[in-house]
């Protein structure tokens, strides 16, 4: 990042359906105060005072504390979350959110999705309540698909979507608009009910 134009607020985190992974270092600038988040420590919490003994337990409850000056330190994990600061640093007291030394942090903006149900058919083709509605543009046949943000992974393989129903094969999902629902078969016939 040039010095010329540094950025007043360093985190605006908005990973909608994919993620973000920081390494941790240990460079540390000078900061007013030090926030701890670790959503794995039975001692988290957002109503803490975010130390290290008793850490928060989301970046979004750091990032509503953080003062021009501090650094938050985030231990290693998958958060599930959207992160907006609550105001600005300053070119010389920059907000620093910064992975925990040797910690691998990763924060996204997909959902877990629980809610499976089996259908009928061959294979495990399973179906679950889905009220999103990401419209495409223009909307014409042509575009059904193309410019769609869903994006269904399983097992850490991400599933193509299909147009239709009638098109669902082994890894590969469908969302029904009209009724709201999300459809998947995942590329190793998994029981996708299991998850839940």
């Amino acid at each position: 990042m040039p010095s010329s134009r540094r950025v007043r607020s360093v985190i605006s985190l908005l990973a909608l359906l994919g993620a973000l992974a920081l390494k941790g270092s240990g460079a540390a600038g000078l900061a007013a105060a030090e926030l701890f988040v670790d959503q794995h420590r039975a001692e988290a919490d957002d109503k803490g005072p975010g130390s290290l003994e008793r850490p928060l337990r989301t970046i979004s409850a750091a990032a509503a504390l953080a003062q021009p000056g501090d650094t938050v330190r985030i231990a290693g994990g998958l958060y599930r979350e959207e992160v907006r600061s609550a105001r600005s640093g300053t070119a010389a007291s920059p907000i620093v959110f910064a992975a925990a030394p040797g910690a691998t942090v990763i924060i996204s903006g997909a959902d877990r999705l629980r809610a499976w149900h089996p259908e009928e058919g061959v294979g495990h083709i399973f179906s679950m309540p889905w009220p999103h509605a990401f419209m495409t543009h223009p909307n014409d046949p042509y575009h059904t698909l193309i410019g769609r943000c869903e994006q269904v992974m399983v097992a850490g393989y991400a599933l193509r979507q299909v147009i239709e129903r009638a098109l669902l094969a082994r890894g590969t999902f469908w969302v029904d608009l009209p009724g709201t629902r999300l459809w998947a078969w995942s590329a190793g016939d998994d029981n996708l009910a299991d998850e839940n």
